[in-house]
């Protein structure tokens, strides 16, 4: 089953959404300071119930 996370206002990503397929490598990559990193945090937090980390990546 394929998942989706939405980050919106996160650093330098405005809206976006991010598809996880379940046993498939998920490779993020682009120029510096797109959001790979950001993306990275979003989905531990959100997937270790963590989403209180998230309010530090609001602009």
């Amino acid at each position: 089953m394929d998942k989706y996370i939405r980050v919106k206002n996160c650093n330098c990503i405005s809206d976006a959404t991010i598809e996880i397929v379940e046993k498939s490598l998920n490779i993020k990559y682009g120029s510096n300071g797109t959001g790979k990193s950001t993306i990275s945090e979003a989905i531990y937090a959100q997937a270790n119930n963590e989403t209180d980390r998230l309010k530090d990546f609001k602009p």
